[in-house]
Parts: structure tokens; C-alpha cells; sequence
């Protein structure tokens, strides 16, 4: 069944086809989210307002991008406006452990998160939407909003950030946010 299909589906009530969908899409919307908040509560709550919105607007689906494009596209919106209501953005929540992993990439993530913490939200938004999510550069654009060049440049100048944050090690990352706890 085609993305176009799917949506004509579920305005049609149809609930089988909402579930898929959700199914299909949550776990990345909820990946996405824990990415940019950096807390399960705070994705939890972004992903559900997501798809409550997505279940309003499914009727203006057009089929002009793929529906994974277009979730995206909501949950970053939601992000941003969960962000907008906040000053800063949490630490990692240091009372989880990596379910994915153990200890090693809980604490590489850990150190990857803070060190995102520093770049320029729109830098992380697009690293994470290209290099985490793996949407494609174009999907990048478009969930952003943006043309593809500059989508490559934002993920190119993230890269960069990143590389400098890294190669210092996690003094300089804590160095670099002297505003946070640790």
C-alpha cells in the first residue's frame, strides 16, 4: 500500500490502517525526539503530540513527500516548540541505562549528547534528522524546510563542531558548557 493510500485510509476512519502507521513511525519519532530533548519524558510526551497531530492533519497529506518525511516534519515543529518553552536543554538523564548496548554506548552516547549540547540548534537538527534518523539529504531538507545544499551545510558545519568537541576529549566538553551540573 502507497503512503497515499495509507493516509486516505485512516481519514477514512479506518483503524487498522491508523495503527500501522503508528507502528511504522513511532519508534523513529520517539528516537528523534530523545535526540533533540535528551530526556525520555520530554520525547514522550513531543512523540505523542506528534501523532495526535498527525491524526488531525492526515487529511492534508498530499503525497508530495513520503509519510515518514512528513512525520518528522511535525515532530521537529513539536520539538520546537517544546524547546521554544524551555531555557536550556537537560543533561542526558543519568538514571537510565543504554537498554542497546550497556555501558559503553550509554556512555558514548552520553558524551555525544553533551557535546551536541554547544552547537547551533539548527546544525543539530540537521545532524540528527541525517546522520541519526538516516533520512536521506533531500528527506533532511525537506523535514527542515530548507534547500538540500543547505541541509549539507548544516550536517557538514555539526560534523565539524562535533570533531572539535571530540577530540578534546569530555574536559572540553564539560569545559564548554560551563552552565550545566555534572
Amino acid at each position: 500500500m502507497t503512503d497515499k493510500e495509507l493516509a486516505k485510509r485512516i481519514c477514512e476512519g479506518d483503524l487498522a490502517a491508523a495503527e500501522e502507521f503508528a507502528r511504522g513511525h513511532y519508534p523513529a519519532v520517539l528516537r528523534l525526539a530523545m535526540r533533540l530533548a535528551g530526556r525520555q519524558e520530554d520525547a514522550e510526551d513531543i512523540a505523542q503530540e506528534t501523532f495526535l497531530t498527525a491524526r488531525q492533519k492526515i487529511h492534508t497529506y498530499r503525497g508530495r513527500s513520503s509519510l515518514r518525511t512528513w512525520i518528522h516534519r511535525i515532530a521537529l515543529n513539536h520539538y520546537r516548540q517544546w524547546r521554544r518553552k524551555r531555557t536550556t536543554l537537560p543533561l542526558v538523564d543519568h538514571d537510565r541505562s543504554s537498554n542497546d548496548g550497556g555501558i559503553a554506548a550509554f556512555e558514548t552516547g552520553h558524551v555525544l549528547l553533551n557535546a551536541m549540547r554547544g552547537m547551533e540548534e539548527k546544525q543539530r537538527e540537521a545532524f540528527v534528522l541525517f546522520e541519526v534518523e538516516q533520512l536521506s539529504m533531500s528527506e533532511t531538507a525537506q523535514v527542515l524546510g530548507v534547500p538540500v545544499g543547505t541541509a549539507k551545510a548544516r550536517v557538514h558545519y555539526a560534523r565539524q563542531y562535533l570533531r572539535r568537541q571530540l577530540e578534546g576529549g569530555p574536559e572540553v566538553i564539560r569545559d564548554a558548557h560551563p552552565h550545566t551540573t555534572h
